[in-house]
């Protein structure tokens, strides 16, 4: 078998397999495999893991040990049995590798919701995303939107975060959030509104004030995209003793305040949105306050899109029983590694390529 640079397949032989011993025709990792193979060739069904396996026999007898070609059903029953926990670790261990140590990294937060599931199973996933690395750092699979609060903290456990910055919607602006941060060595960066009425209240009051009577601290350049141009401006403030809940906020340093200002290139009048935050840095820190809050946007744009666009994740039906969470985690680790390569092109492009050319797979597999 080929040595894999980077122990790809190494990864894969760490995951326990779930298969009784008599009931093993093919190999965990070489199934796996298979799988990821198919993914970054541009596949996204148990038939199309089969095709490639009959597609790409012979090499795969050298690459992966491969016996035989597996059904499409071996694969659905695999998908379907294997913990959602070890494709998570499989996942970060990826990352690891190819990951580079950024000072500062803003790790941005968020779930999205696997809407071809069906309304009353939907599956939500919970995602970490390193901004400058342009890399899925995590996922953790929770039963719906509201369970993302408790399994934001759980997420944070399973990453390297050591001096990030991480940043959340209102929905995670939570204190065990904020705690976990500050367990974990690194920064927060969070958006409060509504879900913490009276603090979301006393934060407006006061940095309406404040934005009356100081120039903003720091002003992001004229934005001009999609049609429209949009300005922003930050206020922020070390001024936090008059905050009566400050203390439960742990590392709790400075607000913020961020005026956009949109307007329609084509006309129309300009519209003013004003977000409030919270913040473990200071103000000292105003412009690493706004790259973060600007780079949170990332991981809809960059991650959640491109699930959506290139690998149709809200048209995937798998449902029974963990087949959704490991499809799920399986594109975060397919979008990695086509992002990991440094060749210029959309995702989209580079699955085409790897699917006509197995020397470009195997250059995005690292063999």
């Amino acid at each position: 078998m080929e040595k894999l640079r980077y122990e790809i397949f190494s990864r894969l032989e760490e995951i326990p397999d779930p298969r009784v011993e008599r009931t093993k025709v093919h190999s965990l990792p070489a199934l796996l495999f298979i799988a990821l193979c198919t993914f970054l060739t541009g596949g996204k069904s148990f038939y199309e893991m089969e095709i490639f396996a009959k597609a790409q026999k012979n090499w795969l007898k050298k690459v992966a040990g491969l016996v035989s070609v597996p059904s499409h059903g071996t694969f659905n029953r695999i998908f379907q049995a294997v913990k959602p926990e070890h494709f998570a670790e499989f996942l970060t261990r990826v990352t690891d590798l190819i990951r580079e140590n950024i000072s500062g990294e803003i790790v941005a937060f968020d779930g999205k919701t696997h809407r071809g599931n069906g309304l009353d199973s939907a599956l939500h996933m919970l995602n970490a995303w390193a901004v400058k690395n342009r890399l899925v750092l995590g996922q953790l699979p929770v039963p719906d939107k509201s369970n993302e609060i408790s399994a934001m903290p759980q997420l944070m456990d399973m990453l390297e975060l050591k001096d990030c910055i991480i940043t959340a919607d209102a929905l995670n602006c939570q204190k065990a959030v904020a705690e976990k941060a500050r367990e974990k060595k690194t920064d927060y960066v969070l958006a409060i509104k509504g879900n913490h009425p009276e603090a979301y209240d006393e934060i407006r009051r006061f940095m309406d004030r404040q934005m009356e009577n100081a120039k903003p601290i720091f002003e992001m350049p004229l934005d001009k995209a999609h049609g429209r141009l949009e300005s922003r401006k930050f206020w922020v403030s070390d001024d936090i003793a008059w905050f009566e809940d400050r203390h439960a906020w742990a590392g709790l340093k400075s607000i913020c305040v961020v005026e956009a200002v949109r307007e329609m290139v084509k006309g129309g009048g300009p519209v003013t949105t004003r977000r409030y935050y919270i913040s473990s840095l200071g103000e000292k820190d105003a412009e690493r306050i706004a790259g973060a809050i600007r780079g949170h946007w990332a991981i809809e744009n960059e991650f959640h899109w491109c699930l959506d666009m290139a690998f149709d994740e809200d048209g995937s039906r798998a449902r029974t029983r963990n087949a959704a969470k490991n499809l799920g985690l399986m594109r975060g680790i397919t979008i990695n590694l086509l992002k990991a390569n440094p060749d210029k092109g959309s995702l989209k492009g580079k699955m085409y390529k790897a699917s006509m050319m197995l020397s470009y797979l195997k250059r995005l597999l690292r063999i």
